[in-house]
């Protein structure tokens, strides 16, 4: 029976071998599985981010294009992008505080296009499949028709009226034509009406400066001599209208809106994070007797903070402009200041800025500032010791300042007209500190962060006052009163 029963334990033990060795190959091919899905996943990983950096290096140029930040800080941010992976979050917060868009393609182009079309706008029209004939012809627009969001359009040299998209229509400058000249003792040229019923053109010199072109007919919009866009920019250069216009047109899709808004709600909780800190280090250290100060926030985070703050427009206050909407409750803007580049004086603050697409012309551009324009040395006010101050992205090309206190109309007049903005952009701007004194035409600034001290030109300078504060130092003989 035993012999039996070992003979009989034989037989079942034979298949254990195999099962054994398929549970092991089956662990074996697990353990494969999932350093091969690893690896797989780590190549993913890589990929992403080699397309991210690449889009963000194509981000920081785009900034650069836009005036946003200058060359030495963009080779700055490409280093910090080349050098760990860690770093490709942060600049990419700093790229979506300034506002700079996610993906530049060529639709901010078409979307520039279609917001520069009025009544009399010379386009040419492309991407026509219904009319092929008319791709690559030019004509005038008409009349906007509401209810199948077209435009009425009319060749050029005749022909019937055709509704068209306005993806389908881009804008051309009215072409400057040359005007005869009497043994080229004088060149000048002519503008003419963009209205194909009308004659009337207007003749200047061509070394002269760029004017705006309203014609009598009053079917047409006005226009720049010099560029040829309508309606007429007031308050920008010709070279800066189209960085300004994709700059607007990226704010009312939204990416501007949010990219300001995340950005105070970062500035909020850093600022409560840094305060909690340094509330424990004291506490710890008080707790334990050493008697060791609190900890500062490093030098880094005091500028990232300070630049939010300019960004957001903390503290600034446009003096003599007041919302065109609200009427700034008879004081004026705070904060960053929306001004039309169209029209003549036409401001609006943060509040009131939703309500402009139904209270202002589509056409129109606003240029966001988040500094103020008055002139402090051109109106002859020297900073008293004790003054907050911010310095300046864009200095401010002050003029010599004349004798004696400006007058409130010359006041009024600096603060609409805005000065000539320099090329180039302050080293550090953003960094908040006290004025100390004034020495050899430039102010002593101790800055808040460190305590380091700076000397600054006027020009490079926005102080951070109270409008009253700024009428005292003003009007002193009316406020005494």
């Amino acid at each position: 029976q035993l012999a039996g029963a070992v003979a009989g334990q034989v037989p079942a033990a034979e298949p254990a071998a195999p099962a054994l060795t398929v549970q092991r190959t089956r662990a074996g091919n697990r353990e494969a599985w999932k350093r091969c899905l690893g690896t797989v996943r780590a190549g993913v990983r890589l990929q992403k981010l080699t397309v991210v950096r690449t889009r963000t290096l194509a981000r920081c140029r785009a900034a650069v294009r836009s005036e946003l930040i200058s060359g030495a800080q963009c080779r700055e941010l490409e280093e910090r992008l080349k050098s760990s992976n860690e770093l490709v979050d942060e600049v990419r917060e700093i790229l979506d505080g300034l506002g700079v868009r996610e993906n530049p393609d060529d639709e901010d182009q078409r979307l520039a296009d279609a917001s520069q079309l009025t009544r009399g706008a010379v386009v040419r029209m492309h991407g026509l499949e219904a009319m092929p004939e008319l791709n690559g012809c030019e004509g005038t627009c008409q009349d906007w028709l509401e209810e199948r969001g077209r435009w009425a359009v009319r060749p050029t040299g005749g022909g019937e009226l055709v509704a068209l998209r306005p993806e389908n229509l881009m804008v051309i400058a009215k072409t400057v034509l040359p005007a005869l000249s009497e043994a080229g003792q004088c060149e000048a040229a002519s503008v003419q009406c963009p209205n194909p019923a009308c004659s009337r053109a207007l003749v200047l010199s061509r070394e002269g400066s760029r004017r705006c072109f309203e014609c009598e007919c009053g079917s047409a919009p006005s226009r720049c001599t010099a560029c040829g866009t309508s309606p007429y920019h007031f308050h920008a250069q010709c070279a800066a209208v189209p960085k300004l216009r994709e700059r607007w047109l990226d704010w009312l899709r939204g990416n501007g809106r949010r990219a300001y808004r995340g950005l105070r709600q970062k500035a909020v909780r850093e600022a409560l994070a840094q305060r909690r800190a340094l509330r424990e280090v004291a506490e710890a250290a008080q707790c334990s007797g050493t008697g060791a100060e609190a900890a500062l926030p490093s030098r880094r985070r005091d500028r990232l903070a300070a630049r939010a703050n300019f960004l957001r427009g903390e503290g600034v206050r446009h003096f003599f402009t007041s919302c065109a909407i609200c009427n700034s409750r008879g004081g004026c803007i705070v904060g960053p200041r929306f001004r039309c580049i169209h029209c003549r004086a036409y401001d609006c603050c943060l509040k009131c800025e939703p309500q402009l697409k139904r209270m202002h012309p589509k056409e129109h551009v606003f240029e966001i500032l988040f500094e103020c324009e008055f002139d402090w040395q051109q109106a002859g006010i020297q900073l008293p010791p004790g003054t907050r101050a911010r310095l300046r992205q864009h200095p401010i090309d002050a003029t010599p300042a004349h004798e004696g206190r400006a007058a409130l109309g010359e006041a009024a007049s600096s603060a609409s007209t805005p000065p000539t903005r320099g090329l180039r952009k302050r080293r550090g701007y953003g960094l908040e500190g006290v004025i100390v004194g004034f020495k050899k035409g430039r102010y002593d600034l101790q800055l808040t962060d460190d305590g380091t001290m700076r000397h600054v030109l006027p020009k490079d300078l926005q102080p951070l006052l109270t409008q009253k504060r700024a009428q005292q130092l003003l009007f002193p003989e009316s406020c005494k009163r």
